[in-house]
């Protein structure tokens, strides 16, 4: 996701992580169930540096692959150094 106006850390910490974990929630009976029991932690929203989803794509695009093949990962438990260096804020 794409932050087109600039958000309050306190508007994506109380009203944007729950909406997504209600909507996960909702969506997926595991996902809710291993919330539910905390074998799976709370959300937290890494905001990138700007460029960061061009640079990830042109890094794909680098290594052989068409562009029109690139699928985003939006959830992920792990991070590449690439995305580790390119986080500019962390709200948990």
């Amino acid at each position: 996701m794409k932050l087109v106006t600039p958000a309050s850390r306190e508007w994506l910490q109380q009203i944007l992580i729950p909406a997504i974990d209600q909507a996960l929630c909702a969506a997926n009976n595991e996902y809710a169930q291993k919330r539910e029991s905390k074998r799976l932690q709370p959300l937290c929203l890494h905001l990138m540096q700007s460029g960061w989803s061009e640079a990830e794509l042109h890094r794909f695009v680098a290594s052989g692959k068409r562009d029109v093949q690139y699928k985003w990962k939006i959830l992920r438990s792990q991070l590449s150094p690439e995305d580790r260096q390119a986080i500019a804020i962390t709200i948990d």
